[in-house]
């Protein structure tokens, strides 16, 4: 998962998904769930709206991610699914997902912040 920007402010809903190789934020985790203490860390961390976007890969450390997952990131990769920190500290889901995608989540995390 990469830390998304928020480039418009006038549409706080409005992030664009962020290369892991380029993003602020990125985060490797083994089980999906995982995800969501990140997220809830990263709106500590971070100030303003916090969104996440991610997909499955088979990557086992943030320092060696597969090339294609990084070359195609903002166009197929890194919009699968949306993490948005909502008030009070929920956490809303959208899955981007297409049908063929494997639907399922698997269950150590490796985490990056680039101050």
């Amino acid at each position: 998962m990469t830390l998304a920007e928020h480039t418009m402010p006038d549409v706080p809903e409005y992030s664009e998904s962020q290369a892991p190789d380029r993003a602020r934020a990125v985060a490797l985790v083994d089980d999906f769930t995982a995800l969501f203490s990140v997220l809830k860390e990263w709106g500590r961390v971070f100030p303003g709206p916090i969104t996440g976007w991610a997909t499955q890969t088979a990557a086992t450390d943030l320092e060696h991610l597969p090339a294609e997952l990084l070359s195609g990131w903002e166009e197929e990769h890194g919009t699968d699914l949306r993490l948005s920190l909502e008030l009070g500290g929920r956490v809303r889901v959208a899955d981007y997902r297409g049908p063929d995608m494997d639907r399922s989540l698997a269950a150590s995390a490796d985490v990056i912040v680039r101050a």
